[in-house]
């Protein structure tokens, strides 16, 4: 024989396979693979079958063929490669890597068995060191993409990290628990021209293009808050961005509350769970909803309004809470949502409930809470850290002083 090929099972842009190794009689590298028969290689790729022609002008259906004649082959061997498997496994049903392809412009004897099985053995050979490169290659792919989506973790964290303005009128406690790396959910509290604004956002589905989406809309809500933009104008600003780009059906869930020092309150429900409000050991929950953003570029929005109560609370969490799944494909509801928030650190009780519930078993969808306490009699600095505790989810916790 007089050229040897390998190729494998990475095609180029014509969907043809592309040669890997190619080399000459003399041990000399081949670096064109133009003089191969490429319906050869197709056909025992596609087919899992051997070729073996000792002299391609006898066989009419093989020396008729343009490459044949064109490179003046006479003689071709292409056996495929075949990717290891179990010894209880069918050989001839394991996939193709790629073939052993080796061509001479000379006429070659009949083929015996002994080199018969030592063309068998070097492919055999060739098949696994092929299939160990290919996991070397998908290892490395896989710890690369594993470390730049830490990096995007991290710095997702940092992105939505949210400072809460100091007031004298409220506590703020908020936990958000990604069930991947990174989440689609963010909470924020932003300062306002005549108070506070409350945002839990949820945006449809997980991961990079999730998180991507939630730290664009964190940064459109936050400075359309900043300026005192109307929150009907806000959630219409936002439903038009997402229906005017192509997303694949991305939409978002949130509840924006728009509070000032007196308790009056505004709020606008976009397909999230409603607030809960517990006044004096009572619960109740504002009625105002609309569609999610990004639905419906024509869709309209309603806000509503509520008066707080010195003492009194409001609680906002995302449907990863109510819509939590048991191991009867229960939810855990929004009944048992309002009977822990009625308790004492109920963020905590909640997240414990949700935790049993499940049985513990690893979340299925991101977790966020966002608990206010209004307090308009007494002057109150609020102070916040942040800490990571064994869940890897980040807490912001904030104490009163009293001056």
């Amino acid at each position: 024989m007089c050229n040897l090929y390998i190729t494998t099972n990475k095609r180029g842009p014509d969907g043809e396979l592309r040669m890997a190794l190619g080399l000459t009689i003399k041990g000399e590298p081949i670096v064109d693979d133009k003089s191969i028969s490429r319906s050869v290689v197709r056909e025992a790729a596609q087919s899992g079958g051997e070729f073996m022609v000792s002299d391609t002008m006898t066989q009419s259906a093989i020396g008729a063929r343009e490459s044949v004649i064109a490179n003046e082959l006479r003689s071709m061997v292409c056996i495929p490669l075949r990717k290891m498997r179990s010894r209880d496994d069918d050989e001839e049903g394991a996939p193709v890597l790629g073939v052993l392809y080796l061509d001479s412009k000379v006429v070659a004897h009949d083929m015996s068995a002994t080199s018969h099985d030592i063309l068998r053995a070097i492919s055999s050979e060739a098949a696994s060191l092929l299939e160990n490169a290919q996991l070397a290659q998908a290892e490395q792919t896989a710890r690369k993409y594993q470390q730049e989506l830490s990096i995007a973790a991290t710095f997702q964290q940092r992105l939505m990290s949210v400072r809460i303005p100091e007031v004298g009128w409220a506590k703020i406690e908020a936990r958000n628990i990604p069930c991947s790396d990174i989440g689609g959910d963010f909470f924020d509290v932003v300062r306002t021209p005549d108070g506070l604004a409350l945002i839990v956002c949820d945006v449809c589905g997980k991961g990079v293009a999730a998180a991507l989406l939630a730290s664009i809309l964190q940064g459109m809500l936050y400075s359309n808050l900043s300026a005192g933009m109307p929150l009907k104008d806000i959630v219409v600003n936002a439903n038009r961005f997402l229906c005017q780009r192509d997303l694949s059906e991305r939409y978002a869930t949130m509840v924006i509350v728009r509070l000032r020092p007196d308790g009056t309150a505004q709020y606008v429900n976009c397909g999230q769970v409603s607030p809960v409000l517990i006044h004096e050991g009572t619960v109740t929950r504002p009625e105002v909803a609309n569609v999610p953003v990004g639905l419906m570029e024509s869709a309209t929005f309603e806000t509503g309004m509520f008066k707080l109560q010195r003492g009194d609370r409001l609680l906002m969490v995302t449907d990863g809470i109510t819509e939590a799944e048991d191991k009867d494909f229960d939810f855990f509801g929004d009944e048992r949502l309002e009977k822990l928030a009625l308790g004492r650190d109920c963020i905590a009780s909640i997240i414990s409930a949700v935790q049993q519930f499940r049985q513990f078993k690893p979340l299925a969808d991101d977790v966020t809470l966002l608990e206010l306490q209004f307090d308009a009699s007494e002057t109150v600095q609020l102070e916040g850290r942040r800490t990571e505790d064994q869940t890897g989810a980040f807490r912001l916790k904030f104490r009163r002083k009293f001056d």
